[in-house]
């Protein structure tokens, strides 16, 4: 995914929740990661143009991963 593109998917669903939703038209928030498509200049600028309110996301770190007990299971002593 590109830039360009992304901003395409941003379009149709902010057409979309105007359409849908007309009541948080003006008020939704968009929440994504930090990935190179997501912070290109093009897709900010159309955010801003849009008024469209972003949630941040924290860059990548291991102290604020999500646990992974349940990928992992624990390790039992015989």
């Amino acid at each position: 995914m590109n830039a360009a593109f992304y901003v395409e998917v941003l379009e149709r669903l902010r057409k979309r929740i105007v359409r849908v939703r007309p009541a948080i038209a003006k008020s939704w928030w968009l929440h994504h990661d930090n990935a190179p498509s997501h912070t290109a200049f093009r897709v900010t600028d159309h955010l801003a143009k849009h008024n469209i309110a972003i949630v941040p996301q924290l860059p990548y770190s291991p102290d604020v991963a999500p646990a992974d007990f349940f990928l992992f299971p624990a390790s039992k002593a015989p």
